[in-house]
């Protein structure tokens, strides 16, 4: 990712409703699924850090990723356990964690590479929450000026995760309320002419928008709690180490 994006992304992350509403989907099922009353988890590609610091209240929370930049912002959160690494190739022993977290990089990466070693340092039974932009239909500027691989299908990243021996146990895609106005926006960006650089999908809304979205991601994490939804901007994908 571009390193002027994680200014931006740091004085954000705490309210934006994106940032907010999807973080809170992501905590509650990784901790429904870590089974130690204590357990040691793994932020990969972990950012500035707001997903470890909201993870910490589960358990031991280390993060890695391969900017140092973005590692300086997570230790202005007061974490401690952050290194630089690759999620290609993890600067951890193998069976050292009960879950990883995997929210927003796979799609940076060799998928299979990093998924193999989401998988190698997982302790037997441990889980591994991925998070993918979804669609290949919805490939726009965002996706450019974050420097994605690719979009995912269902079917695709199951083959992936599938490939490295995890058990997926749930699948659902996910911001599924602005799923129809994401797919219009994206859908006439492409047929109209582009008279700027490429830049994020971050705006500056209003506050009552921004509380009003927030809320709907709120309804959005109460229907997770009981079933799938069929369609969304990205996928969350639940697996598990035999």
């Amino acid at each position: 990712m571009d390193a002027a994006l994680y200014p931006r992304f740091f004085d954000i992350e705490d309210w934006y409703w994106w940032s907010v509403g999807t973080r809170r989907i992501f905590r509650d099922w990784l901790a429904a699924a870590v089974r130690s009353p204590a357990p040691a988890l793994l932020d990969v590609g972990c950012g500035t850090g707001a997903l470890a610091a909201d993870l910490a209240s589960l358990g031991r929370v280390t993060g890695v990723d391969l900017s140092a930049e973005a590692i300086a912002f997570g230790r202005r959160r007061a974490l401690e356990r952050l290194c630089v690494g690759s999620a290609e190739a993890l600067p951890f022993a193998t069976g050292r964690f009960d879950g990883v977290a995997a929210v927003d990089i796979v799609e940076h990466t060799d998928d299979r590479r990093t998924l193999a070693e989401i998988a190698r340092v997982l302790k037997p039974g441990g889980a591994a929450l991925i998070h993918v932009p979804a669609f290949d239909f919805l490939w726009g500027e965002h996706d450019e000026v974050n420097q994605h691989r690719r979009r995912y299908a269902r079917r695709a990243l199951r083959e992936a995760v599938e490939a490295t021996g995890l058990g997926i146990e749930r699948m659902s895609y996910v911001n599924f309320v602005v799923f129809p106005v994401a797919a219009a926006v994206r859908l006439a960006k492409r047929v109209l002419p582009r008279r700027r650089p490429p830049r994020p999908e971050i705006y500056d809304l209003p506050a009552w928008t921004n509380r009003a979205l927030t809320a709907v991601l709120s309804l959005e994490r109460a229907a997770l709690r009981r079933f799938d939804l069929p369609v969304g901007v990205s996928l969350l994908c639940l697996a598990r180490k035999a």
